[in-house]
């Protein structure tokens, strides 16, 4: 036989005991991927007839290398379906999506796992380029699997059951992360308005006692508070409230050095008076030009903030359309 038969012979021989990257070939609007397969019994094959319903966010305490070097080291019965690397959000495919992951323990039949690089004690933080390649997959894979955009489906590792991972730490900005999320899934995602706890009245403010870290419908009301006064993004809240992260501690901390208080980022005593008074000195207003159904314009963001701050809704786009038309209604 002739080195070019033999050379074709070992070609097609290796072809047929590597996986085709076909397996795990997403849909045309996913963004640009890798694809490197994790090592046979890191994962199932199949998922065992359950239907992917959640997206789990990871952060790998390791470097983007390790971490695939990990996943693709036989024996460590460990995997993601993807990782995101930091300085550049480069995204690799490690598991099909098809397949099980070994991610999250029970809940690896019915949810997608996404790993961030995050190595603090390396220096390696989480970045707007990681942020941003990641909303763009996940508003892809909520696309795919009809998945809600919200934090009942889009949920941290520690927030699952019977989980014994503290991932994605403090560090991690939900707020900034699901205002992208929401933004990149546009007209054609599917998203769901959360049901945020909001207030009319004048001086209407969370209890204190709020500090980083914390969650809940009294950090989204915060935050609403702070938006409404302009020391955070309207955009940014209706992404993500009620996760006491980076971005809701600059804006306490803005809101604190503006009014003269301690600049401690706590949301205390001192600085819940400070707020109602301040709530209580803005009243609502809101655009006097006819508005209708289909505009997008800053008069609709007016139009969207005052009927927030009176709890008709909670999402402020500038496009005036359902939501906002059905919120008009209710306030007539």
């Amino acid at each position: 036989m002739s080195r070019w038969l033999v050379a074709i012979a070992i070609a097609l021989a290796v072809t047929a005991l590597t996986p085709a990257p076909a397996l795990a070939a997403p849909p045309p609007y996913y963004p640009p991927l890798d694809w490197v397969q994790a090592a046979a019994g890191n994962f199932s094959v199949g998922r065992g007839g359950a239907q992917i319903t959640t997206i789990v966010i990871h952060e790998t305490d390791g470097s983007y290398s390790s971490a695939i070097n990990w996943f693709r080291r036989p024996g460590s019965k460990a995997s993601a379906h993807y990782l995101v690397r930091a300085w550049d959000g480069e995204i690799t495919q490690l598991v099909a999506e098809t397949d099980t992951a070994y991610h999250a323990r029970d809940a690896n039949p019915w949810t997608i796992g996404i790993e961030h690089e995050f190595y603090l004690r390396q220096g390696i933080l989480h970045t707007d380029a990681q942020y941003r390649s990641s909303a763009l997959l996940v508003c892809a894979i909520a696309r795919r699997y009809d998945i809600p955009i919200d934090r009942n489906h889009i949920v941290g590792h520690r927030e699952l059951p019977n989980q014994f991972h503290g991932d994605p730490g403090p560090l991690w900005d939900w707020t900034y992360y699901m205002s992208l999320v929401r933004s990149c899934a546009g007209g054609d995602g599917r998203v769901t308005v959360s049901s945020v706890e909001t207030c009319g009245e004048p001086g209407c403010t969370p209890p204190a006692g709020l500090e980083f870290g914390d969650e809940g419908p009294d950090v989204a009301l915060l935050q609403w508070a702070l938006a409404y006064l302009g020391f955070m993004a309207d955009e940014t809240v209706s992404g993500g409230a009620g996760n006491f992260g980076p971005q809701t501690l600059a804006a306490v901390q803005a809101f604190q050095e503006a009014k003269e208080l301690p600049v401690t980022g706590y949301y205390g005593e001192l600085t819940s008076a400070a707020l109602s008074d301040a709530l209580a000195q803005n009243p609502v207003t809101a655009p006097t030009a006819p508005l209708a159904p289909g505009t997008m314009s800053s008069d609709v963001s007016k139009l969207q903030i005052s009927l927030r701050k009176l709890g008709y809704m909670d999402l402020v786009t500038g496009y005036y359309g359902r939501i906002t038309q059905e919120a008009v209604l209710t306030d007539v």
